[in-house]
């Protein structure tokens, strides 16, 4: 009542959208977007579509500049954007969860794990996290916080600063989840490369964080078979 807007999702939609068009798709504007989709996630938020939502003629500007001047052959004039962030960032939705279900798939102990890594392996594939994020559940789970904002915020400065010196060459701004196909049609095979090291690192960010989880998961399932 005390503010300009109607409800409270206004509100809390205004200071967000506030700082994220100040930075714009800025490094800064893109690790900012990438901290409060998180942020959002584990506060039981949506928070993809959130950001999107704000950023979205933001994200539209540049990835078509990209894709103007990769067609016409010219150098592109932005190194990130929302197919960056979806290659490496978003390596099988928020938080690059798709290695969290690789390890449920090859590591998990417990039954539960086992069975969620199976069957949302696909989807997370294709970007879809929401069954391993709500069936695991990652939010407001304090054990996954870390590796949840870990994973994508590193891999995001790591593959910036292989941009930047020119190792890698920007994505040419076609926007797409799909693990893997987003990072070869993005222009170049070296992105792919990067895309897949940067899944092994957000394994390694998982494996001790999981290991917890599973361990404290498999007890209590041996506790109710016991009983």
């Amino acid at each position: 009542n005390l503010t300009s807007d109607n409800n409270i999702h206004q509100c809390v939609f205004t200071l967000i959208q506030t700082p994220l068009l100040a930075l714009g798709g800025s490094f800064w504007g893109i690790l900012m977007s990438i901290i409060v989709i998180h942020t959002l996630w584990m506060l039981g938020i949506h928070g993809g579509m959130v950001v999107t939502a704000i950023m979205s003629p933001i994200f539209v500007a540049i990835d078509s500049a990209n894709l103007a001047a990769f067609a016409s052959g010219l150098p592109m004039p932005n190194l990130v954007g929302k197919s960056f962030m979806l290659i490496y960032a978003c390596i099988g939705g928020a938080g690059c969860t798709l290695a969290l279900n690789i390890l449920m798939c090859w590591k998990a102990k417990s039954k539960q794990y086992k069975v969620l890594g199976k069957t949302s392996i696909i989807p997370s594939v294709f970007g879809i996290n929401e069954p391993l994020i709500y069936g695991t559940p990652v939010m407001l789970n304090p054990i996954l916080a870390i590796p949840f904002f870990l994973s994508p915020i590193l891999n995001y400065c790591i593959a910036y600063l292989l941009t930047y010196a020119k190792i890698v060459p920007p994505s040419n701004g076609i926007p797409s989840s799909i693990f893997i196909f987003n990072a070869l049609q993005a222009g170049s095979w070296k992105i792919a490369v990067l895309s897949i090291l940067l899944l092994f690192l957000s394994i390694v960010i998982y494996y001790p964080f999981f290991k917890i989880l599973d361990k404290r998961t498999y007890k209590k399932e041996i506790e109710i078979d016991k009983n």
